[in-house]
């Protein structure tokens, strides 16, 4: 516009101002393509509730089957992870490494997505071995720790919470969420995550472990404790139980019955602060 003004033979005020009113002007293409970025955010919030619904659902026996047909419809890299990693979870490996292979043959994957698939190839490898291996699932060894903290470090995306999340549950670090300062610009970051090995004994006992139908957790407080809670996440992170614990050191029994089988991370938060973590096997 500044270039038409500078012309030498300025153009009338009256095609200047036709100029002006069609900036204004919504084209056909444009509202089709608005419509479309609508209705694939309306699509995308409906899969999600979909799948956190049958994710959650205990009460449907063929929930797990709906969540596999849910999971094959999206033509996408981010659900056909998930479904491998369903596919593990429910003790099927040969599925869930067909699936990893095949998304690196079905999907352009750039040189970071590819490095998230091998992540993720080598954190099933990794759960594999925890799932097969009592002894492992205990006590996951040092060979296993350094695997998990090479994904964890790496930062690539979901590979590396599941890695923290099983990194946690053993015990092996320590996390301090990234404290997010706002200005006018830009954001801060005030600091990072802690990667220290934890030091402190347990503060929470879990049995049996594995467990069925209910589970006993002994757990010990502060003195200047005001706030005591007892959370159950999955390996993914999704919160499926939270309970309040009294303020004294004690022991509790909950109910699993509404829990699918499978790995779960038990932290007990005191002062809204993570004190202990343990990883809890929930058997049929």
């Amino acid at each position: 516009m500044d270039m038409l003004e500078a012309k030498f033979d300025p153009m009338p005020e009256s095609m200047m101002a036709d100029i002006y009113d069609g900036r204004l002007i919504v084209g056909g293409r444009e509202k089709l393509e608005a419509e479309l970025a609508h209705w694939k955010r309306e699509r995308y919030k409906a899969f999600t509730n979909l799948y956190r619904w049958y994710s959650a659902d205990t009460s449907c026996l063929y929930a797990t089957d709906s969540l596999i047909a849910l999971l094959n419809a999206e033509n996408n890299a981010a659900s056909q992870y998930k479904l491998a990693f369903l596919y593990l979870d429910g003790n099927e490996p040969l599925l869930a490494n067909q699936t990893l292979a095949e998304i690196s043959a079905s999907f352009n994957l750039d040189a970071n997505a590819l490095a998230t698939h091998q992540a993720y190839i080598d954190l099933a490898d990794i759960w594999l071995r925890i799932l097969n291996d009592s002894v492992y699932f205990v006590n996951p060894g040092e060979a296993i720790i350094g695997d998990l903290m090479v994904i964890y470090n790496a930062e690539l995306g979901l590979p590396s919470v599941y890695a923290r999340n099983l990194l946690l549950a053993a015990g092996a670090v320590q996390y301090d969420p990234d404290i997010i300062l706002f200005g006018s610009e830009k954001s801060e970051r005030l600091y990072r995550r802690s990667q220290t090995p934890v030091t402190s004994e347990s503060r929470l006992k879990l049995y049996p472990n594995p467990a069925k139908g209910v589970l006993t957790i002994e757990y010990q407080t502060d003195e200047n404790t005001f706030s005591a809670i007892i959370a159950i996440t999955g390996i993914d992170g999704s919160m499926v139980m939270s309970e309040p614990l009294p303020l004294s050191s004690g022991t509790r029994q909950l109910s699993l019955e509404n829990l699918k089988p499978g790995s779960y991370i038990v932290q007990l938060l005191l002062n809204d602060k993570p004190a202990a973590i343990q990883r809890l096997q929930i058997i049929k």
